[in-house]
C-alpha cells in the first residue's frame, strides 16, 4: 500500500483515501507505461547482438528504477543519460548498424516523449503539495512527492472545496507577524554568533579574508572607474567642443558645458569638405579590405592549427615576424614592386614595360590575399588559436560521415567560429577605416577619411578667407572645434559597428587562446 499523509485536521483526513487512490491510478499510469516500453524494447530487439546487450541494460536499469519506487524525474534523466551513451556507442558502429538505426531512434523519441510528460507531472505535482502547505500549515506529508502524479493535482483542484479554502485562507492571516519577526530575529543572532565562532575557529582569518576581499572589491571599482575616465573624458571634451558656438570658446566662464549649445558645426564640415562622398569610399573600400584579409587569414589559420607540413614552425615564426615588424621598414620595396610590377618577366617580355599598380586598390588586395596585409599577422594568430581549442574529434566524426576536408571546415569548423571571425572582421574594419599609411601609398587618388580629416584646418582657412577676405584667418580655438566634430563625426559609425557585434566581439576574446 503506499504512503498516505499523515493528518491532524479533520479536513486533511477526508482527502487521505482520496489521495490513496490518485496514486494507485498513477502506479497503473506507470504500469501502462512500461508495457508501452516492452513493446518498443520488442521492436529493437531485431538489432545486432551488440545493441542488445545495451538495450538489456537499459530494461534492467529501468526495471530496478521501478522496483525501488524512485523519483520519476530521477529515472528520466538517468534513462536519457544512458541512451545519450547508447547513442555515442552506436556512432562507432555506424556503418553496420545502419539499418536498424531508424528503429531505435523511434523508440527513443517514445522513451523522451513519456519522460517529459512524467517530468511534467512532478513539476506540477510538487507545486500543488508547496500549496497545500502554504494554506494549511497543520498538514504533515510523510509520502514522497515524487509519487503524486498530474491525476493527483487534478482531483485535488476538483475536491477542494470553495469553504474549505476559505477556512485556510483565515488560518493563514490567524498568524502573527510579531512571532514571525521574533524568529528572524533570533536566527540573525543565530547567524552573527556562527560567524563569530567561526572566526574565533580561524584564529581571525575568517574576518581578514572578508575585509581584504571588500577592500579589493572597492580597489579595483575605483581602478576600473580611472580607466574608464581616462578614455571617456577625452571624448566628452570633443564633444563638448563640437557643439559650443564660436563665442562660447572665447568665454571664460564657459569651462566643458556650453551656454549656448549649436549644431552647426556639424553643418559646416560637410561644406568645407566631401565628408560624405569620402565616407562612402571609406566604407567599401574598409569592407572589401576586411573580406578579403578575413578570407585569406581563415584558411592560414586552420592550415597551421590542423595540418603538418614542411618547415611549418619556420612559416609561423614569419607570421609572428610580419606582428613585430613595423611595415614602415619595407616602404620602399613595397614602393619599387607594384611600381614595377611583373610576373616573372611576362608582362615585360609581351608589351616591353611593366605595370604601374600605384593609385589602385589591387595591390593592396594582392596583399591581403597573401596575408600580408595591415595585422594580418594578428588575425592569423587569433585564428589559429581559436582553431587549436576546437576538438578534433568533431573533424573525425564528419570524416566518419563521409565529408571532405573542405567540406568539413565549410560546414562545421566555420559556423564555430563565428565569433573570432567576426571579431577579426571588426579589427580589420576599423585599422582599415583609420590607416594613412597604405592608403597614401596605394589610394592616393581615392578621397578616404583618414586623408580628409588633416585636411580640415586647411579647408576651414580657405572658408573663411572666401567669406571674409584674403586676410581672414579662423582662430586656433575655432579650428580644434571644427577638428573635434570631423573627428566625432568619423568616429560614430564605429561605435555603431561595435555596439551591434558588441556579443560575438567579447565572445571571441573570451573564447581565443584558452587551450594550447
Amino acid at each position: 500500500m503506499p504512503n498516505t499523509p499523515e493528518v491532524n485536521t479533520p479536513e486533511a483526513s477526508e482527502l487521505a483515501p482520496k489521495i490513496d487512490k490518485t496514486i494507485t491510478k498513477a502506479e497503473k499510469a506507470a504500469a501502462k507505461a512500461e508495457k508501452a516500453a516492452a513493446k518498443a524494447q520488442k521492436a529493437a530487439a531485431k538489432v545486432e547482438k551488440t545493441q542488445q546487450a545495451q538495450i538489456a541494460k537499459v530494461e534492467k536499469a529501468a526495471a530496478k528504477a521501478a522496483e525501488e519506487e524512485k523519483a520519476l524525474s530521477e529515472k528520466a534523466q538517468k534513462a536519457s543519460e544512458k541512451v545519450e551513451k547508447v547513442q555515442q556507442e552506436h556512432q562507432e558502429q555506424i556503418e553496420k548498424v545502419q539499418q536498424s538505426k531508424e528503429k531505435i531512434e523511434k523508440a527513443n523519441l517514445k522513451a523522451e516523449k513519456a519522460n517529459a510528460k512524467v517530468e511534467k507531472a512532478n513539476v506540477k505535482a510538487n507545486k500543488a503539495l508547496e500549496k497545500a502547505k502554504k494554506k494549511n500549515p497543520d498538514v504533515v506529508i510523510t509520502a514522497p512527492v515524487q509519487k503524486v502524479s498530474k491525476v493527483n493535482i487534478e482531483n485535488l483542484k476538483q475536491k477542494f472545496s470553495k469553504e474549505q479554502l476559505e477556512t485556510l485562507k483565515q488560518k493563514a492571516k490567524d498568524i502573527d507577524i510579531k512571532e514571525v519577526s521574533k524568529s528572524a530575529a533570533i536566527a540573525t543572532k543565530n547567524k552573527g554568533k556562527e560567524l563569530w565562532e567561526r572566526n574565533k575557529k580561524s584564529d581571525g582569518q575568517y574576518f581578514k579574508s572578508v575585509v581584504f576581499n571588500i577592500s579589493y572589491k572597492i580597489f579595483r571599482a575605483i581602478l576600473l572607474f580611472g580607466l574608464c575616465f581616462l578614455i571617456i573624458q577625452p571624448l566628452l571634451n570633443k564633444f563638448a567642443l563640437s557643439i559650443m558656438p564660436e563665442a562660447d570658446l572665447y568665454d571664460p566662464s564657459v569651462i566643458t558645458v556650453p551656454r549656448n549649445p549649436t549644431l552647426d558645426n556639424y553643418k559646416l564640415v560637410p561644406e568645407i569638405v566631401d565628408f560624405y562622398g569620402s565616407l562612402l569610399n571609406t566604407v567599401w573600400v574598409s569592407a572589401l579590405v576586411a573580406i578579403v584579409q578575413v578570407s585569406s587569414c581563415v584558411l592560414v589559420g586552420y592550415g597551421f592549427a590542423r595540418f603538418n607540413f614542411p618547415l611549418k614552425k619556420f612559416w609561423f615564426a614569419c607570421v609572428l615576424l610580419i606582428i613585430i615588424v613595423p611595415p614602415q621598414t619595407i616602404t620602399s620595396s613595397l614602393y619599387l614592386h607594384f611600381r614595377f610590377f611583373d610576373v616573372l618577366g611576362i608582362f615585360q617580355h609581351f608589351t616591353g614595360e611593366t605595370v604601374n599598380m600605384h593609385n589602385s586598390i589591387l595591390p593592396y588586395l594582392l596583399m591581403c590575399l597573401g596575408g600580408i596585409g595591415l595585422k594580418s599577422g594578428l588575425y592569423v594568430f587569433l585564428l589559429n588559436q581559436f582553431f587549436r581549442g576546437i576538438p578534433k574529434e568533431l573533424e573525425e566524426a564528419a570524416y566518419v560521415d563521409g565529408c571532405s576536408t573542405f567540406r568539413t571546415f565549410l560546414n562545421i569548423m566555420l559556423p564555430n567560429a563565428k565569433a573570432i571571425i567576426t571579431a577579426c572582421f571588426l579589427f580589420a574594419f576599423v585599422w582599415q577605416w583609420t590607416d594613412i599609411y597604405y592608403s597614401r601609398i596605394f589610394l592616393g587618388n581615392v578621397d578616404l577619411i583618414a586623408k580628409t580629416l588633416p585636411s580640415i584646418s586647411e579647408a576651414l582657412a580657405v572658408h573663411f578667407s572666401a567669406l571674409y577676405g584674403s586676410g581672414a584667418k579662423p582662430s586656433i580655438a575655432y579650428t580644434d572645434a571644427i577638428l573635434s566634430t570631423g573627428l566625432l563625426m568619423t568616429i560614430v559609425p564605429l561605435l555603431i559597428i561595435y555596439i551591434v557585434f558588441q556579443k560575438s566581439f567579447v565572445e571571441s576574446l573570451s573564447q581565443t587562446g584558452l587551450k594550447m
